[in-house]
Parts: C-alpha cells; sequence; structure tokens
C-alpha cells in the first residue's frame, strides 16, 4: 500500500475515533452556568461564584438552606444538558461538512471559521465568535480554576485588577 494510502487511512480511522468519542459532547457536562454573566462567558467549568461562595460557607460548618439539596450542587444543569445533547445533534447533522473540512480545508482555516462563519451562520451575527474565552488555569488555593472576572469595572480604587487583567489575556475562540 503506498505512503499516501496508508496516510489517508490513518487521517480517516482519526476522524472516525474523534467524532465516535463518547467524550466528544459529553465532557459539555463539565460546564457550569454563570447566570451572572450574559455573554458566551456564562459557560465555565469553574463553580459560578455564588455556589463557590456557599461551598466555603458549608465547608466552615454553616448551615444552608436551599431549594436544591447539597448532592446537586455541582451537578449539570439543565442548560448544560442541553448543551450537551445540541452538540450531538451538531455532530450528526453536520457530519459531511466536518469530514470535508477534516481532509480537505483544516491546514488552512480554523473549524470555527469553516462550519460557523463561511456555512451555518453565514447570515447571523458573528460577535459571539470573537468573545474572549477565559481559559482556566490551575492556582494555588483555588481549588484549579482561575477567578472568574466580572465584565464590569470595578468600582473600587485597585479591586478587580487581577481579574480585569485575566480577562485582558483572554483569547478569542478562533485562536483556541
Amino acid at each position: 500500500m503506498p505512503l499516501c494510502s496508508q496516510l489517508n487511512v490513518c487521517r480517516e480511522l482519526r476522524l472516525t475515533e474523534i467524532m465516535q468519542d463518547p467524550d466528544l459532547c459529553t465532557s459539555m457536562l463539565q460546564y457550569r452556568l454563570h447566570n451572572e454573566r450574559k455573554d458566551s462567558t456564562r459557560f465555565q467549568k469553574s463553580r459560578p461564584q455564588t455556589f463557590e461562595t456557599l461551598r466555603q460557607l458549608v465547608d466552615r460548618g454553616v448551615d444552608v438552606k436551599l431549594d436544591i439539596p447539597l448532592s446537586l450542587w455541582d451537578s449539570p444543569s439543565v442548560e448544560i444538558s442541553m448543551l450537551k445533547e445540541k452538540c450531538e445533534q451538531l455532530v450528526v447533522e453536520y457530519e459531511s461538512l466536518i469530514e470535508e473540512w477534516f481532509f480537505d480545508h483544516h491546514d488552512e482555516t480554523s473549524i470555527v471559521d469553516y462550519l460557523c462563519r463561511q456555512r451555518l451562520l453565514k447570515n447571523m451575527p458573528l460577535a459571539c465568535l470573537d468573545e474572549p474565552m477565559l481559559v482556566e488555569s490551575s492556582q494555588e488555593g483555588s481549588r484549579g480554576v482561575s477567578s472568574v472576572p466580572s465584565h464590569e469595572p470595578s468600582s473600587e480604587d485597585g479591586a478587580g485588577s487581577k481579574e480585569q487583567a485575566e480577562y485582558s489575556n483572554a483569547r478569542p475562540l478562533t485562536e483556541l
């Protein structure tokens, strides 16, 4: 078998492996909904600040009463479960476009540009694709996630500057 054919078989196997990976869309369940935000940063892997504060209170022995049991605090919300479901639908519905990009265009354009900008969202607002996405990093004392920046400038002197710096270092989705 010629080397070129072997490479194509390997690439096809790799794509099949990726598309059939049960974790491809299941990984969406790792995200949490941050209701206090209105842009695409509403979906982050870090625990929402409200729940983080409540968790700290519980860890200190404070009796916190909510409508949902403590055991469900870290469970995916309905919106997050819908993200996973939508991901699965998109993979099935646009499988041929994804394959076309993978085999013919991945060296020249990103999947976001090829699939979203040029095809699926062609006549729709695209600003969400350019919103900076925070890259969560492990920091000592923060349980493996960076602090979540506010999108509004702080009125206090110097407050929020670390968070603003982290947000300013965020990259657009197309660069990830």
